[in-house]
This record gives C-alpha cells, structure tokens and sequence, in this order.
C-alpha cells in the first residue's frame, strides 16, 4: 500500500509543511528528496512521512543516518513530535548496544528505531552488518555530504558515504527520503548521482525539458522561505508542541 496522509496535520504545522509528504502517497515504496530552505522544517517532513508509514505498516524499523553532530536532535524530535523512541547508534554507544545480543543478531534487529552516524557506519567493518539488517525504511539528513563528484575536499570519505547510500538504494522495497538544504552546489553530476538514488534514470534523463522536469517532480520537493512570507494567513512555521501520532506499538490515531 502506498502512504497516505490521513491526519489532520496538529497545531504549529503550516498546510505547506503537508506538500513534501503528499507527493509520497502516489509512491510504493517513497523515494523522495526534501530540499527546502533552511529553517522551513524538513525535519518535520521527513517525520510526518515516517510516522504515517509506520502507522499503516508499511513500514516496521526505521533508521536515521546522520551527522554525530546532529544524533541526539534528531532523537530528541523523534521523541517528542512523533512518539518514536530512537537508539543512538554512535562510535560511543555501540558497545553497550551490542552486549546482551543472541548470536547472529544484529542490533539493528534488536532496536527497530535507531538515529545512526553516517560517519561510523560507512566503514567497511560496520557497513557490511548495516546492508544486511537495514530497516525498511531510511532517513538521510544532509544527504549533499552523500554526493560523488569530482569532488575536492573529503573526497574520500564523500565516495564512501555515497556507496552507502547506493548500496541501501538498491533494494527497491526500502522507503529512502533525502534531506538537504543544498540538493545543488552548482555541479550537475553530483545532483544527478544524488537524485539518480531515487530512480537510476534520473542519472541520464535532461532534467532541464518538460519531461524531465515532471519525473524529477515525482521524487523531489523544494520550496524557498519566501514561500511562507505570502502566506501570513496559514500561522507559523513552529512545530508541534505535542506527539504527532502515536507510536506503532500503541493504538494509531489514523482514521
């Protein structure tokens, strides 16, 4: 079943904050890029489309993948908007994670939510273990730290974290929505091999005619800030103060 949005949206949630999750209902699996400025609340979005599919059970296990930096936020979101609580799966917390497991099993089969740093688990000891027992459905913050191009700087480690991203990507029943405020640094290859995770023929299609601008559309939303300067009358952008649903353990507030 594809996901879709079934909720009214709760309070602090602007109706344009619904226009990233609704492409996704015409998707099956959702492969989406949110990459709307900063400060719009792409975290938000990304949230409200996992929560949902989680619900409906379309989904079961979900997985983070972002900076060390920004893991204990995104826990925290999770936690407090969304009612999903979320084990950090960072250098510092994954010896702990891992005591107690039963041969042959995987954290990632132990804690169906973790918030993971992409920086750890992209290592060739870790990302082997990460492939096999990936959750059906990722989240990648700061996907542009995922592009492959001819890249200068952390070139190295920017190719590592896009095999990762391929890797998962391949799996064609994995729900992958990318966040970024900065989907384009002015190359166009590594757009397209950013773009190219949701649908290969993106890599090769011209995104810049009618026809290649209406499949980019169907697995990307971007909007600027001044989107939410014209419309004074939908309220603010602050977020929910309370769960958006919740969790699939419980009973779902979806109608």
């Amino acid at each position: 079943a594809s996901c879709c949005l079934k909720v009214p949206a709760p309070p602090g949630i602007l109706p344009l904050s619904l226009r990233a999750p609704l492409p996704s209902c015409r998707q099956d699996p959702v492969r989406l890029l949110i990459s709307d400025d900063v400060g719009i609340g792409k975290t938000i979005e990304a949230g409200l489309i996992a929560v949902e599919l989680l619900a409906q059970g379309d989904a079961r296990r979900l997985a983070v993948l972002c900076s060390p930096a920004l893991a204990e936020q995104w826990q925290r979101e999770l936690r407090e908007k969304f009612g999903i609580d979320a084990e950090l799966v960072l250098t510092s917390t994954v010896r702990r994670l891992e005591r107690g497991l039963m041969m042959n099993e995987s954290l990632f089969d132990r804690h169906p939510y973790v918030v993971v740093s992409t920086d750890f688990i992209k290592s060739a000891n870790r990302r082997h273990e990460f492939l096999n027992h990936s959750p059906d459905m990722v989240i990648v913050d700061e996907a542009h730290t995922a592009v492959s191009d001819d890249g200068a700087g952390g070139r190295r480690q920017r190719h590592q974290r896009h095999d990762l991203l391929r890797d998962l990507a391949k799996d064609q029943s994995r729900h992958l929505i990318l966040v970024t405020a900065t989907p384009h640094s002015g190359k166009d290859e590594g757009f397209r091999n950013l773009i190219a995770l949701h649908d290969p023929e993106l890599g090769t299609t011209n995104l810049d005619d009618v026809q290649g601008q209406k499949k980019r559309a169907e697995h990307s939303v971007q909007r600027p800030r001044a989107d939410y300067r014209t419309h004074p009358d939908e309220g603010t952008a602050s977020p929910p103060t309370r769960p958006y649903a919740s969790p699939p353990d419980t009973p779902s507030t979806l109608i």
